[in-house]
């Protein structure tokens, strides 16, 4: 069933980055997901298959009630991004959005300690992540990325 049948009223927030990236990233930090082959071409296959989905999605709930955003803008402009998002969603503008670390670190906010990620999480937004995959991508797959993740061209982040 469609999240979007079983919560009539949501709206969603596709969260887009590069493929190339999110591959570094679950390849360096060895997450594991089943059935996808560990390796960058395998979780480069893994990102293709599920941003088309998603995006597939996206388009099926129109653009009323689903909002791309991209990660890469997330973190380079924060708070006009965030100011986007919260218009989508009719919500109200907060400064603590650009500090959600610090209400944290105040125990504002709980983390789960089990989460892969959280420790990013208990950090200022930073845009350092956005270019990081370009030391560790494999050169050779470089070439062929767009080949085997389609949606890179698509979505604009190669030519």
């Amino acid at each position: 069933m469609h999240m979007s049948t079983l919560f009539p009223n949501s709206r969603f927030i596709l969260m887009v980055r590069d493929g190339r990236a999110v591959a570094t990233s679950i390849v360096r930090r060895k997450v594991r997901i089943g059935g996808v082959n560990m390796t960058y071409p395998g979780t480069l296959t893994f990102w293709e298959r599920n941003i088309a989905f998603m995006i597939n999605q996206c388009a099926t709930v129109g653009p009323s009630r689903c909002l791309q955003v991209r990660y890469e803008e997330l973190v380079m402009r924060p708070e006009p991004t965030l100011r986007r998002i919260l218009t989508f969603l009719d919500l109200p503008w907060s400064d603590k959005l650009l500090k959600h670390d610090e209400l944290i670190a105040a125990g504002g906010i709980h983390i789960s300690k089990y989460e892969p990620s959280s420790n990013q999480v208990n950090h200022p937004i930073n845009a350092s992540s956005v270019n990081a995959w370009r030391q560790h991508f494999p050169a050779d797959l470089l070439a062929r990325a767009a080949q085997i993740a389609p949606h890179l061209k698509t979505l604009g982040y190669v030519d």
